[in-house]
């Protein structure tokens, strides 16, 4: 069966404490097709009780061809602050394919990827409040490309790609960069505290260059200050994927992000970049220079 949710004018302005859990029937669902608006989501898998004047997901999941999305948790009702609480669980098996499908098209090609964590919000599962966004979210990517993007194009998907490096200055990577990115993997853990998400680390390995991201992210406002730390590929540090795509998420981005960046080399051959400014209009800067360079410039 094919069973659509229509996305609303009055839905979408809601303000996140209009809906009420305690109102929720127990639902058992299984829709072969599910649509919300006109985006296809997939085979819809819900089971829903309600719990005291709460209601809780027992599971919901969507299967789709490019992802498997998993999701269970409880939203609390009005009489006790309107709260959604949602353990996550998304298995990306062609990251591409689902970005075009959420409404990014053309900015990823190929990749595998799983993103698993907590998510915490004022208000219903039906609309992510994001000043009170909170959680905390580890991802792992494996074999893809971010493609060349229009700027604004995919926002904070850009700033990740560091597209906005070549655009912005004439830097040591231009060839890397500005013609899309292939990365052999990419490893995160971010928390988010009221719509702000930090991290110490994003690993992003390829076969060309090894970036090291850090800083925090405005999701609310669309800005960002980040730090970035790019090196030339030396070494074979970072060849972990095929071995490790199938570990546990968090002690994978732990282990790689300590054994990657301890590479000798990377201090003497890095560059530091600060990016700040909004997701569309991204403001780059270097930091001074390379060791090597900077030994070289120093008078004998």
């Amino acid at each position: 069966q094919t069973c659509a949710l229509p996305i609303s004018d009055t839905a979408k302005s809601a303000r996140p404490g209009n809906l009420d859990a305690s109102r929720f029937p127990a639902l058992d669902v299984i829709a072969e097709n599910f649509q919300m608006g006109a985006r296809a989501m997939g085979k819809l898998e819900l089971r829903a009780v309600p719990q005291d004047r709460d209601w809780r997901i027992e599971q919901l999941r969507l299967t789709h061809a490019d992802s498997i999305l998993t999701v269970d948790g409880l939203w609390r009702s009005r009489q006790a602050n309107p709260h959604t609480h949602l353990n996550v669980h998304w298995a990306v098996l062609d990251a591409g394919k689902a970005a075009e499908r959420f409404g990014f098209p053309g900015t990823l090609r190929r990749g595998r990827s799983i993103i698993a964590g907590t998510l915490d919000w004022n208000g219903s599962p039906l609309q992510i409040d994001y000043p009170s966004l909170s959680g905390k979210i580890a991802l792992q990517a494996v074999a893809g490309q971010f493609a060349k993007m229009e700027p604004g194009l995919g926002k904070l998907l850009g700033i990740i790609s560091l597209q906005s490096l070549p655009r912005r200055l004439t830097l040591d990577f231009r060839d890397v960069f500005s013609d899309g990115y292939a990365f052999d993997e990419i490893l995160s853990e971010v928390n988010i505290e009221r719509g702000v998400a930090t991290t110490d680390h994003i690993v992003i390995a390829g076969p060309a260059a090894k970036v090291l991201l850090s800083g925090s992210v405005d999701i609310a406002r669309e800005t960002q200050n980040l730090q970035a730390k790019v090196s030339p590929r030396v070494s074979d540090g970072a060849a972990l994927a095929t071995a490790l795509i199938g570990g546990p998420i968090a002690v994978v981005a732990s282990f790689v992000a300590s054994k990657i960046f301890k590479d000798p080399l990377d201090d003497l051959l890095s560059f530091r970049y600060t990016i700040t400014g909004s997701w569309a209009d991204p403001q780059v800067a270097k930091v001074g220079a390379p060791k090597s360079e900077a030994q070289s410039a120093t008078p004998q």
